[in-house]
């Protein structure tokens, strides 16, 4: 659990707690000599399943499935483009496995979400549920800190979340080294680019592309992006619902934006990277990877019982019908023809398009729920 900062500190937080989504680009993995390159099932993760982290691993003697490692490596590059040390991202990072196992969770001790287990003080659910986002308002809490790169990172974490147990950080501080060291973009300095100690403002303008993860492939639908369209038709309408047409308006937004492989926004996005930021940005947490997002909410038994914000699954270039790699989401009819929004793959931009283009390939329909009061 992460209490509310203390009231010096909202005025620090302002600018971004009206953020929904602030985010990399895209992100990389340097395998550090400490991450082994076995992958299995580890932490509930399936042998093979891979994120833009990675596939599953032991680290440290720990094992970490694709979605915490893909959050791992949100936090590390999510604070080299905010231009702080590499040392911010040891605290954060470590912070995380204590708070939430690495973990976007929806829920947490009374109000508590996310990664950091931020408490509502910290600004609305749809930032606290964004990783990327919610890193933001933990580096910019951590640098209000005075003095915190001298300070042990079991104490600059404490000083940022006012833990119940501000001494249990302190076991994660190797393996959140390792990840660091693993997942820290070469082309930054460690002592990062921005004056030192210096919080983050706002999104950086032209943010990096990192390589890829080392996967087995670059994602993307096997093909079925076409045919489509980068805007909308006019006479679309949203879902009545409000929820619904916040997660649809979102992900509409991004239409023309382009394919990256690990791509969270906030210019570019991979397939599950866009469906976790739209509904984020309605306050809903979903994982990060297709291979956890296929298990998120409820099933839907067909295409024709499904509804504008449901996830619908193909096996894709990189997965299968089991484990599929691929995933776009549902909005409803356009001009009368049941349409889709995807990130389709590399050399595509987010685009719409018919729900038929998937006739014979959809292998799952999931729901994501929204939070209990």
């Amino acid at each position: 659990m992460s209490r509310a900062p203390r009231p010096p500190r909202l005025a620090l937080l302002a600018s971004v707690l009206a953020l929904a989504v602030v985010t990399p680009a895209a992100g990389i993995i340097a395998t550090a000599a400490a991450i082994t390159g076995t992958t299995g099932a580890a932490a509930g993760g399936v042998a093979g399943l891979c994120g833009p982290g990675g596939p599953a691993r032991q680290v440290d003697g720990v094992d970490l499935d694709a979605e915490q490692l893909a959050n791992a490596r949100t936090i590390t590059t999510t604070t080299a483009q905010a231009g702080m040390p590499r040392r911010a991202a040891l605290v954060a990072v470590a912070t995380a496995v204590q708070e939430s196992s690495l973990r976007n969770l929806g829920y947490g001790d009374r109000d508590s979400l996310g990664l950091f287990q931020q408490r509502g003080g910290w600004g609305p659910a749809a930032v606290r549920l964004n990783p990327v986002s919610a890193t933001w308002l933990f580096l910019r809490a951590l640098a209000g800190v005075p003095g915190w790169q001298l300070l042990p990172v079991t104490v600059a974490s404490d000083r940022v979340q006012h833990s119940a147990h501000p001494d249990a950080v302190a076991r994660w501080e190797a393996l959140a080294g390792t990840l660091v060291a693993a997942y820290w973009p070469p082309t930054v300095p460690p002592d990062g680019t921005g004056p030192a100690g210096t919080a983050p403002t706002d999104s950086p303008t032209n943010p990096p592309t990192w390589p890829a993860a080392d996967c087995p492939g670059q994602g993307g639908d096997g093909g079925r992006g076409d045919p489509g369209g980068t805007t909308l038709p006019p006479g679309y309408q949203p879902p009545t619902d409000a929820q619904l047409a916040t997660v649809v308006r979102f992900a509409l937004a991004q239409l023309g934006e382009p394919y990256l492989w690990g791509g969270a926004g906030p210019d570019a996005w991979d397939c599950s990277g866009l469906v976790q930021a739209a509904w984020a940005a309605a306050g809903v947490a979903i994982p990060r990877t297709t291979s956890g997002q296929v298990s998120t909410g409820i099933p839907v038994a067909s295409t024709a019982a499904a509804r504008p914000g449901d996830l619908i699954f193909i096996a894709g270039s990189d997965g299968t019908n089991a484990h599929p790699g691929h995933v776009g989401m549902y909005i409803g009819p356009v001009a009368g023809t049941p349409t889709l929004v995807a990130a389709p793959r590399t050399g595509l931009n987010v685009q719409t398009t018919p729900l038929s283009a998937w006739r014979g390939l959809v292998v799952a329909i999931r729901r994501p729920i929204a939070p209990r009061p």
